[in-house]
């Protein structure tokens, strides 16, 4: 039986650059699986550090970096894409939001824009921070228990009920 959360993420996908550039997300959810099995995390800048995004209709159809110094709100919402298709499959596939394992260096947790989904999901309770930190840390937890017994770097696609 789906639970309220799988069925929103249904919704909201395809995620609009994740389904544009899938050879970019299968290298993103690689890294994101390598820390996991690792029992890691990895920053937003180690992510998309040397991977290059095709994204057509973007950098007149070439390819281009991200580098973290120079992002601006089209890169913050291409790399949120991704992560929310990585995130929406690891969740209906194996019950745990992979994005949890990407962090800011500054701050080392997630960014508050993550959080706001999951809020919005209904997946985070409040905005409170004692309910960030524990299902931040249960998410964490979570995925790297999963990584651990698990060699699969990519998981299965989905079928949208909103694309």
């Amino acid at each position: 039986m789906m639970d309220r959360i799988a069925k929103r993420l249904l919704q909201q996908g395809p995620f609009e650059y994740a389904e544009a550039d899938l050879p970019t997300v299968t290298i993103l959810e690689a890294r994101i699986a390598d820390v996991g099995r690792d029992q890691n995390v990895i920053t937003y800048s180690r992510l998309v550090s040397g991977v290059e995004f095709n994204i057509p209709g973007l950098n007149g159809n070439k390819g281009f970096y991200i580098e973290p110094r120079d992002w601006i709100g089209l890169h913050r919402r291409i790399i949120g894409s991704m992560l929310a298709d990585i995130s929406a499959r690891s969740y209906l596939h194996a019950g745990f939001i992979a994005g949890a394992l990407v962090i800011r260096s500054e701050e080392f947790e997630p960014s508050d824009i993550f959080f706001d989904w999951m809020y919005e999901l209904k997946a985070l309770p409040s905005l409170d921070r004692s309910a960030i930190l524990e299902f931040w840390t249960d998410q964490v937890r979570e995925a790297h228990a999963w990584y651990r017994a698990h060699a699969v770097s990519r998981f299965p696609d989905v079928e949208w009920t909103n694309g």
